[in-house]
């Protein structure tokens, strides 16, 4: 089993990334997180619009730490998005993520990103696999 560190560096979750997002993500033992957020404008792809691979990271970030709220170590084994609609900068927006079940020793996860309406603009889907921390 893989050994993984954390050093509070992520670029999504750390404190100590200087051009991180220092995102304070909510985990419950339940296997669920969450976080609200506008994105900067350095978060862009097209204008006023967030790049598609910040929105596959944020939905990404929130699966792999339902599954931590639950005390399980992981990293993604194998990640799916669908892009819905823009995802806008400078617009507040929730993610969510959510442990949804295991298959022998992986575990599946589903995310999603709403606008401040409620609109889904992207969802997630992932296979994380449990590793060892320390």
């Amino acid at each position: 089993m893989t050994k993984i560190r954390n050093d509070d560096y992520c670029i999504i979750c750390g404190s100590q990334n200087p051009i991180g997002l220092k995102l304070p993500i909510n985990r419950d033992p339940k296997g669920k997180a969450w976080v609200s957020l506008s994105l900067p404008r350095e978060f862009e792809g097209y204008r006023g619009i967030a790049h598609g691979g910040i929105v596959a990271t944020l939905l990404d970030e929130m699966m792999v730490h339902a599954l931590w709220g639950m005390g399980v170590p992981n990293v993604t084994a194998c990640l799916k998005i669908r892009y819905r609609k823009p995802v806008l900068v400078q617009n507040l927006i929730r993610v969510v993520g959510e442990v949804t079940g295991k298959k022998g020793n992986m575990y599946l996860a589903k995310a999603w990103i709403r606008d401040a309406k409620g609109v889904i603009l992207a969802e997630g889907e992932s296979i994380l696999a449990p590793v060892k921390s320390g």
